[in-house]
């Protein structure tokens, strides 16, 4: 274990070590929280803020994380949460404002999904508000010329309330005096005993924009359901979009500041590419992402803060 991580784990120990419920937890090379209340269990990892576990008690887990994961430094995990900002997917699908916001050298491409995922984030706070709830707050400050992709002085939070549901707010605050454009996601990955088995209800008569028909806007008939590989881009779907199987519990996705909706699933053939994913994983596991994408990017003025929340929950 590096000096470092074992000095930063040592100092967590030190504030939240006694708090009830809370262990401060090394996987590999990368430092997390483990919270057990009453009500449920859950683990968000430093690098990221990026949540990789949560179960209500009595119910079945509400969240998916490979296990090839191989927790390696500025790695993000395959599965649980991942926060995707300041752009979403390929940049260069991004809309030409926030690519404008995100300035680069013509040879170096960003990589998909923002820098964030594998940012180390400062736990802030962990308050234990009764027995059923406790609430983590992490933060990551980006300072004005201090990223090369993103050059705009802002602070960056996200509070994971674990309780009898999952509640994420992830906010953007732009201190800088320049209006900044983004995109962003909370990249849900979640649980399915059979993906050909699955169905989503809350996208019926929506307008989608199919990523694998080259981006093309199609409208959504009925409820989906699926037979290959998916990914796509949903505008103005219902709340709550709900996850279904046959004799399975239910889960719900409750969301708000986001008109934007991703379904992803890599099925056989992308499976095998993936890292940190087995080529079997696509069979249990279903994204659905609450995110602000496309016509949907975010106009945030100077000092002004932009939240986006997803809350889930699964039935009993």
């Amino acid at each position: 274990m590096a000096v470092e991580t074992g000095q930063q784990m040592q100092q967590l120990y030190q504030q939240f070590g006694e708090l009830p419920g809370v262990v401060i937890e090394l996987h590999k090379a990368l430092l997390a929280v483990h919270i057990h209340n009453e009500a449920a269990t859950a683990t968000v990892f430093l690098q990221g803020a990026q949540l990789s576990q949560y179960q209500a008690k009595g119910r079945p887990a509400s969240i998916w994380c490979s296990d090839s994961c191989d927790y390696k430094a500025g790695s993000p995990l395959r599965g649980g949460i991942p926060i995707c900002w300041p752009w979403f997917g390929d940049f260069n699908r991004n809309p030409t404002t926030v690519q404008a916001s995100a300035p680069h050298a013509q040879d170096q491409v960003p990589s998909a999904h923002g820098f964030v995922r594998n940012q180390d984030w400062l736990l802030e706070d962990i308050k234990a508000v009764d027995d059923n709830c406790t609430i983590l707050t992490l933060s990551l400050a980006i300072a004005a010329g201090e990223h090369i992709h993103w050059p705009h002085a802002t602070r960056l939070e996200a509070v994971f309330t674990i309780s009898t549901h999952l509640t994420i707010t992830f906010s953007v605050h732009n201190l800088s005096e320049q209006t900044v454009h983004f995109t962003n996601a909370l990249h849900t990955y979640l649980p399915v005993a059979d993906i050909s088995q699955t169905q989503v209800t809350g996208l019926a008569n929506c307008r989608y924009l199919d990523c694998l028909d080259d981006w093309q806007e199609h409208h959504q008939k009925g409820d989906l359901l699926f037979n290959g590989e998916t990914d796509r881009i949903y505008y103005d779907a219902a709340d709550p979009i709900i996850v279904k199987e046959d004799d399975k519990p239910s889960i719900k996705l409750h969301s708000s500041g986001s008109k934007s909706t991703v379904v992803w699933n890599p099925w056989i053939d992308k499976a095998e590419r993936l890292s940190q994913f087995d080529s079997q994983d696509y069979l249990s596991m279903l994204c659905i992402e609450t995110a602000n994408i496309g016509e949907d990017a975010v106009e945030l003025a100077p000092q002004q803060r932009h939240q986006l929340t997803v809350t889930i929950s699964t039935a009993l």
